[in-house]
């Protein structure tokens, strides 16, 4: 019986071992999950801080995930401010509205570093407060208000550091039978070093923005002057051209008709005097369309406007406008051209303009005996290839590179090459892409320089004839200028011509209703009613008359505009006596 006593006891000791070591693994399996609970709730609110970089919306989740993540009653978050010592409530959650907004309502000096506030916010360290009456007596008088207020029992206090100061302090409490435990302490730090993170990442990201502001404020700021001193820049310019080409074109008309005869011979020193003004006129102008030109191409304002053109004839027309000053240079000026059927789509004013510049840059590099070559043909099916060559002295290789650069001149030993710009060649690279194709450069084996561009092929086409008759037909010219009206005059009469005048477009329309007129040249610019709106009420009546307008060349949409409202050609101030033959022939024999 003794031995059944003792192996009952021991049967019950054993028992209760194993009660025992259950209840401690049940206790252990709840606080494992408890804590796994935790730690997912952290990595959630961890993922969810570091993605808000706006504070105010970010201090809202920290406190949201406190109080339904973590569980805990209540969560507050605070400021400090460090010049003031003061602590502000920004946001309480889980205390009812009038709680919260005495909260809100609080500015709390911190002066005493052994307050539980000053050793929170002033020594940094966290607050453990199990029972609320330990240290009711030593809060401030609004904390305790607020602590009776939302029936605290316990709280956590833990400061948020940013940058190596303190930002604030974050605080949650129980205010049922649950107290808080160093668990919790540890989990507030946790929080609270998350939460520190996140709002240097929201400061860092705010400054950002702000840089990012100023600088686009500064860039806005930048790009409208740079704008506005575009526009200004091309207003001059064009106001300055415009008021230029109307004396150079009487100018450079004067020259030419004293040159051709017209007011009687001349001697050898005058002769020689009127070409060499000629000259210079011609550089000027051309100084004024490169000016005008680069402006346009940097603003984004140089227009293209391709139709079909037939190659040869207008490359004939460069060369034949350029022979007089090859004869002047004593230069010799050549044109070949394989297939004269070729026809490429390409703004006919602006290949005319690249291959004059491409020639005239020829015959600047090109010493008096010398010969400058223009030929074309077809590259394939698809394109046509022009060609400019010189017996110059050719380009040094180090600068074949930058030959299409605006404003690059070659410097010719100490000594700078001929007097330009340097922006011929820069814009025929512009034209020439505008129009779809591609240009180089390259030195010659023997001697002298190569350039080349491509156009896109379009169509062939047969040139018509023109019957030349020009004798007792009447032209009326309109101008405001009148020593454009006496250039004109003196050209159109030498030609055979009976003219008449008008200086402005009311006098343009009485003059032309008075009488049968067989052509018209015609000023956009002139008063009273201007050259667009004469021609509108000439075409209402009369729609065979051939009329030729006359502009400053910044004003070429206008021009371009006049021929879609019935005009048959256009003339660009300062226009030369070659481009004005050609208009007549074209348009007045025969008419």
């Amino acid at each position: 019986e003794a031995l059944i006593q003792e192996q009952i006891a021991f049967v019950e000791s054993r028992h209760e071992e194993l009660r025992e070591a259950y209840l401690e693994q049940e206790q252990m399996r709840v606080e494992l999950r408890r804590k796994v609970a935790q730690l997912t709730a952290l990595h959630r609110a961890g993922l969810s801080f570091s993605s808000t970089f706006e504070r105010d919306a970010l201090l809202h989740q920290v406190l949201e995930a406190l109080t339904h993540e973590l569980n805990y009653n209540s969560a507050m978050v605070s400021m400090f401010d460090p010049f003031e010592h003061t602590i502000e409530h920004l946001r309480l959650i889980g205390a009812p509205a009038e709680v919260e907004a005495f909260a809100q309502s609080c500015r709390i000096p911190i002066t005493d570093r052994e307050s539980p506030e000053g050793v929170v916010v002033l020594q940094g360290s966290p607050l453990l407060v199990k029972d609320i009456e330990t240290i009711r007596h030593r809060l401030h008088p609004l904390n305790q208000r607020l602590a009776e207020l939302s029936r605290t029992k316990g709280l956590v206090v833990v400061p948020i550091k940013t940058k190596g100061r303190v930002w604030g302090m974050l605080t949650v409490d129980r205010s049922h039978n649950q107290s808080v435990t160093e668990d919790d302490l540890d989990l507030m730090k946790t929080v609270a070093s998350q939460v520190s993170i996140a709002l240097d990442n929201a400061s860092a990201y705010q400054q950002i923005e702000e840089w990012n502001q100023g600088l686009e404020l500064k860039v806005r700021e930048r790009t409208e002057a740079l704008e506005r001193a575009d526009r200004l820049r091309a207003q001059f310019l064009s106001h300055v051209s415009h008021e230029l080409r109307t004396p150079l074109t009487s100018i450079k008309g004067f020259i030419q008709n004293l040159l051709d005869g017209l007011t009687g011979p001349l001697n050898e020193k005058q002769q020689r005097y009127l070409v060499r003004m000629s000259e210079n006129s011609d550089r000027l102008v051309r100084m004024i369309e490169d000016l005008l030109d680069r402006t346009r191409i940097e603003t984004g304002r140089l227009e293209v406007h391709p139709a079909d053109v037939e190659l040869e004839p207008c490359l004939a027309d460069v060369i034949e406008q350029l022979k007089p000053l090859a004869h002047v240079k004593q230069q010799t000026l050549e044109f070949t051209c394989s297939d004269t059927t070729i026809v490429v789509w390409a703004d006919r004013d602006r290949l005319f303009q690249t291959v004059v510049n491409l020639v005239q840059n020829a015959m600047k590099f090109t010493p008096p005996g010398g010969q400058v070559t223009v030929a074309c043909d077809l590259s394939d099916d698809r394109t046509a290839t022009v060609l400019v060559r010189d017996t110059g002295p050719g380009i040094p290789p180090e600068h074949l590179e930058n030959i299409f650069d605006p404003f690059f001149r070659i410097q010719q030993g100490q000594r700078t090459g001929p007097k330009g710009l340097g922006l011929g060649l820069s814009i025929v690279k512009t034209l020439v892409e505008l129009q779809g194709g591609k240009v180089a450069a390259r030195n010659l084996q023997e001697s002298g320089a190569e350039f080349t561009f491509t156009l896109p092929i379009h169509s062939v086409k047969t040139r018509p004839s023109l019957e030349i008759h020009a004798v007792g037909r009447h032209i009326l010219v309109v101008d405001d200028d009148t020593d454009i009206q006496q250039l004109l005059h003196d050209r159109l009469r030498a030609e055979g011509y009976q003219t008449y005048s008008a200086c402005d477009g009311r006098q343009a329309l009485e003059t032309l209703q008075s009488g049968a007129f067989d052509g018209v040249i015609l000023d956009i610019g002139i008063g009273q009613i201007d050259g667009l709106e004469v021609l509108r009420q000439v075409r209402l009546t009369n729609q065979k008359i051939p009329i030729i307008m006359v502009t400053a060349s910044g004003s070429q949409e206008l021009a371009v505009k006049a021929i879609g409202m019935g005009a048959q050609a256009y003339l660009l101030k300062p226009f030369d006596t070659v481009e004005l033959q050609q208009a007549m022939d074209h348009w007045f024999h025969g008419a």
